[in-house]
């Protein structure tokens, strides 16, 4: 009796550890394929950085034609200042046409444009349209500097943009922009601007072990941002100050056939001072990113 008591309790014991050492065992198993999901702030900071980028016709590129148009023949040879804006010879516009609605004293400006760099598989195509507004001491003026005025303030708004982006790291489809903004220029050939600027875009990032991607929102408020007067060209070198922002929208990835999704909604703030790179600073994670490119470092 007593071995046959041994026998079952034994038994039993046994059956208990494989029963911890399977459940053990699929927890591991578990925390192996959550580890799986590439997702990181990083992917959220060049999210960011893809919507404030020059490549990608995030805020820089947007600020380059606000610099050009603070001139004596802004409007007038815009088309110009468009094409010297290209890091390449593959940009050209394809469609640009100025109106000055003599009503409400301010230019409507309508830009279509598209850039190739063959070398990075790259193409892009932007439509924007904007008003801007010259005026001397709160009155408007048609030009920026006329008979012998010259502006001290500048509006200017982004109507609306839309475009796509394609390249070997991002694929973008910018549904959306607008922006208000207000520059006051300083007597040291430059001009502070505050405002507001917005976009909703849906970007898929493409790496060698997975697919992200990300339907999102950004929007960015600053208010003593300075900017060079007539020098759009290579703006990030002259660009100083700092944005602050939110960041929302829905993440994606794909790993090994596994499906992975989140929902983003995160505060920054972005810092110029006056080079190549910028930084981006997410809930307490520092980043740094490329103005051109829009990569981070």
């Amino acid at each position: 009796m007593k071995q046959k008591k041994l026998k079952n309790f034994l038994i039993k014991s046994a059956i208990l550890l494989l029963l911890v050492f399977s459940l053990v065992n699929c927890k591991d198993e578990n925390s192996v394929i959550s580890s799986q999901d590439p997702y990181s702030s990083s992917d959220d900071a060049e999210t960011i950085a893809s919507g404030v980028s020059s490549e990608t016709s995030g805020a820089i590129d947007q600020l380059s034609y606000l610099s050009d148009l603070a001139s004596e023949h802004g409007v007038s040879n815009l088309a110009k200042i468009t094409s010297g804006l290209a890091k390449s010879t593959d940009e050209k516009v394809t469609s640009i046409d100025t109106v000055y609605d003599e009503t409400n004293e301010k230019w409507i400006i309508t830009i279509s444009r598209e850039r190739t760099i063959s070398e990075k598989n790259f193409t892009s195509n932007y439509y924007h349209q904007y008003t801007v507004q010259y005026l001397k001491n709160g009155i408007p003026q048609k030009y920026f500097a006329a008979n012998g005025d010259t502006a001290n303030t500048i509006k200017f708004n982004i109507i609306e943009g839309t475009g796509t982006v394609q390249s070997n790291r991002i694929n973008q489809n910018l549904e959306s922009t607008s922006g208000s903004w207000v520059a006051t220029i300083t007597e040291s050939n430059s001009m502070v601007v505050a405002g507001s600027y917005s976009r909703s875009a849906n970007s898929t990032f493409t790496t060698t072990n997975a697919t992200r991607n990300y339907d999102y929102s950004l929007s960015l408020n600053f208010s003593a941002l300075s900017v060079p007067i007539n020098y759009g060209d290579e703006l990030w070198l002259y660009l100083a100050g700092s944005m602050s922002g939110q960041f929302t929208g829905e993440y994606s990835a794909t790993v090994d056939g596994e499906q992975y999704q989140k929902s983003i909604n995160k505060s920054f703030a972005i810092a110029f001072s006056k080079k190549l790179v910028y930084s981006i600073t997410l809930e307490g994670e520092d980043f740094s990113a490329d103005a051109e490119t829009g990569e981070l470092e």
